[in-house]
């Protein structure tokens, strides 16, 4: 879950945001999947028909449009393997900037021409070290040394805000609010910013974060209760081939709405299992519920845990408890 003052300036940025992006793109549609049975709908945000056919144009544009603005800087450095890299020499190109693209040398070479063609003359291309983490360290280090601007793949809140327009796109576009919602999960900027303003906009929808066995600092980070940095990772899938999650998103990729949509698909499979007996299965999901979970997760910080529930009436373990009885009491059929 994302930290109150996060959320805060998260929402405040999106709406900003989308008033600019669409100065070098439009929205991608979502498209229903047909599949066997109507039981369920499942439907694909076509972000492979934006400008770069990825989503980072979003964030990229946002994050050198703002930083631009703030700093009046006219040159701006980015690291990529590929697809914030295109964002970024769009936006350089669109603006007028300079920018100094930083990708490792492993880059494919259809996403390095494919930078090149977006920034045309605007953009220099450096090939440098065998990952993307050492591109970045390439980066990070020219920029301490030149004082350009760095503009970040997910670890910024600008960046953050372009991507959660993904988002807002699909809570404008739909009739009705959904069920659950499948974010892949690289750095964390994205299934951070998107699932912060889906949460905001449909409360009950659950947030699933899918990243790739070898490629999970998220989900690690989680386990270890703080972001932790993974020695390697597999690197066949570059866009998400990244060691540890950003300091900006690592709380909203919490794994709490998780374990409640695995819960409930729990209680759904347990309920066919048992079809035809007496036996008789449901679960309960509580929110908003003031519990000792919130100063554990602040690592006993209480003037943050007490934050969460700033202006609510939350429910208690009390509540709960009653429920599951009234539950557990109901009567046959």
């Amino acid at each position: 879950m994302m930290t109150q003052d996060i959320l805060e300036q998260l929402y405040n940025e999106i709406p900003k945001a989308r008033e600019e992006i669409y100065a070098v793109g439009q929205p991608t549609p979502l498209e229903s999947v047909s599949l066997n049975g109507d039981d369920f709908d499942i439907y694909i945000k076509r972000e492979d028909l934006g400008p770069i056919n990825a989503y980072k144009w979003r964030g990229g544009y946002n994050a050198v449009l703002n930083h631009h603005r703030q700093t009046g800087c006219d040159t701006i450095v980015a690291a990529s393997a590929g697809n914030h890299a295109q964002g970024v020499a769009l936006a350089a190109r669109k603006l007028g900037l300079k920018a100094k693209i930083f990708m490792p040398l492993a880059a494919p070479i259809m996403k390095q021409k494919a930078v090149e063609r977006h920034g045309g003359d605007n953009v220099e291309l450096i090939l440098t070290g065998d990952t993307y983490n050492e591109a970045g360290e390439a980066a990070k280090a020219y920029v301490k040394e030149t004082g350009y601007t760095y503009i970040h793949p997910f670890d910024d809140i600008y960046t953050m805000a372009g991507q959660a327009i993904i988002a807002d796109e699909i809570v404008q576009e739909s009739d009705a609010p959904f069920d659950y919602a499948f974010l892949q999960i690289g750095g964390g900027g994205m299934a951070g910013a998107v699932s912060a303003w889906l949460k905001k906009n449909w409360p009950d929808i659950k947030i699933i974060g899918v990243e790739g066995v070898d490629q999970a600092c998220m989900g690690k980070s989680v386990a270890h209760g703080e972001a932790i940095t993974l020695e390697s990772v597999d690197t066949f899938c570059d866009g998400t081939a990244v060691t540890r999650p950003g300091n900006w998103p690592y709380p909203s990729g919490h794994v709490y709405c998780a374990v409640k949509a695995f819960v409930k698909q729990f209680s759904l499979a347990l309920r066919a299992d048992l079809n035809g007996t007496n036996i008789r299965v449901t679960n309960i999901e509580p929110g908003m519920a003031e519990t000792p979970f919130s100063l554990a997760r602040f690592k006993g910080d209480a003037k943050k845990a007490e934050a969460v529930y700033a202006n609510t009436t939350p429910l208690t373990a009390e509540d709960v408890a009653e429920s599951v009885v009234w539950a557990a009491c109901l009567p046959a059929h």
